[in-house]
């Protein structure tokens, strides 16, 4: 319980989002999110190869990077060290909540692996295209918590 009562300790002396700020993240961030997803990737040259949609695979893997990084911020494993760093730690819980819920889209993977089986007339080449995916995003993951750790040092960087 001692490691799970020193991560309580850093939370508590962190300030909140005052209530209202809170409520206008609740609509602001899955609208960011879905325009985005939705307006913005569609319309860069990231469109498909040989058949593999990469806007989808785009997407996810930073979805996961993006949630490796907040996910350091929200737990209290890393601490802030100036304005910058305490502005992203108030607001990783939101963004985790609310703008990656719309953001990242596994269901659409599963969806794409099936169009990839059925096109190819491979059920082996839906699940490697699952499972490459997974595991893309579990290092996009730790990618994202790690650059957290370098931010959040006072080192400077070299």
């Amino acid at each position: 319980m001692l490691d799970g009562d020193g991560k309580y300790a850093k939370r508590a002396s962190i300030t909140r989002l005052p209530l209202h700020y809170h409520t206008a993240l609740i609509f602001i961030l899955p609208a960011a999110a879905t325009l985005t997803t939705d307006v913005y990737f569609p319309s860069t040259l990231l469109t498909s190869i040989r058949g593999y949609n990469l806007v989808l695979v785009t997407i996810n893997i930073t979805g996961a990077f993006m949630d490796g990084f907040f996910s350091a911020w929200e737990s209290g494993e890393t601490l802030p060290s100036g304005p910058k760093t305490e502005a992203l730690h108030l607001v990783a819980s939101d963004v985790r909540s609310f703008y990656l819920s719309a953001y990242t889209s596994w269901a659409g993977m599963l969806g794409e692996a099936a169009s990839i089986a059925y096109a190819k007339e491979s059920v082996f080449l839906g699940i490697v295209y699952i499972l490459m995916s997974i595991f893309c995003a579990f290092i996009a993951h730790g990618l994202g918590s790690d650059l957290v750790q370098l931010i959040s040092s006072s080192d400077p960087l070299t």
